[in-house]
């Protein structure tokens, strides 16, 4: 059966991430729901946007990587370009599966600026960090159920971005779509979490 959360606290349900009603870690409260999703969320890492996937002149997903100087991600090099991130340089490439002896395409190197490799997940992806996350709010939970000898709970949250990196900041990079979507938060996410010793984990 869900419950309605707020039956066992007095807070406001805008303030639902701040309202525990006990100090006892292992209590099914929203507090200690929120606590738990946002040491999942800390180690998941950012949230972030990812450039020139599945591309054409190379396997591996690092820079300095080639693009076509007309295909789809242009777009997104121009802003990381205007945020600092990258440059570009124009050049000539045949892609991987192109014959020899074929002519070759008008292509972009684009290579890492030093503030690039800072707002880089990792050194080993192209994925650049948009912004943190932390719990908003905790919507709704299901009551605990025990399975195996542990306890878990279903619960539904929203989140809002923190943290900010300042190149989403810049005009070009702020008007890209997957920017402005994953700035705005979200809501509705439905996990579960589990009763360990030291309290709610996800």
């Amino acid at each position: 059966m869900r419950i309605k959360l707020m039956a066992t606290c007095t807070a406001a349900a805008s303030m639902l991430v701040l309202s525990g009603c006990g100090d006892n870690v292992t209590d099914p409260t929203p507090e200690n729901y929120a606590k738990a999703i946002n040491a999942g969320l800390e180690k998941r890492g950012c949230l972030g946007i990812g450039f020139a996937s599945n591309n054409l002149y190379s396997h591996d997903d690092v820079f300095p990587v080639k693009i076509d100087r007309n295909g789809k991600d242009v777009e997104v090099a121009r802003a990381l370009e205007a945020a600092g991130l990258v440059t570009l340089k124009a050049d000539k490439a045949h892609r991987m599966f192109d014959f020899v002896k074929s002519p070759l395409r008008d292509v972009y190197t684009v290579e890492l600026t030093e503030a690039g490799k800072k707002a880089l997940k990792s050194a080993d992806r192209r994925y650049f960090c948009i912004c943190d996350r932390e719990v908003e709010r905790i919507e709704s939970a299901e009551d605990p159920v025990e399975v195996r000898g542990r306890r878990f709970v279903k619960v539904t949250y929203s989140w809002k971005a923190v943290n900010a990196r300042d190149w989403t900041k810049t005009e070009a990079a702020s008007a890209l779509p997957e920017v402005k979507e994953t700035l705005a938060g979200g809501s509705g996410m439905r996990i579960s979490l589990k009763l360990m010793k030291e309290g709610w984990v996800w």
